[in-house]
């Protein structure tokens, strides 16, 4: 419930870096590799949201949002 919390606060396209890599990743992107499951969650974000996200952003958003996990467990 904490760790949804937290999620919910996130600004919609940071929200959904993290749903596209836990909850949705083999809901929406199973069975694709790692650099295709990024590519089609990105395109998911700006469609859904207007927002293009680069690789690196996507990457950032998600370790960030994990050191904020760990430390709110720490």
């Amino acid at each position: 419930m904490i760790v949804g919390g937290m999620h919910k606060r996130l600004p919609h396209h940071e929200g959904m870096v993290i749903s596209a890599e836990f909850p949705q990743k083999k809901g929406m992107f199973g069975g694709l590799a790692s650099d295709a499951r990024q590519l089609a969650a990105r395109r998911w974000i700006y469609v859904i949201t207007g927002v293009n996200l680069s690789d690196n952003e996507c990457k950032l958003y998600l370790g960030l949002f994990k050191d904020r996990v760990q430390r709110r467990f720490a």
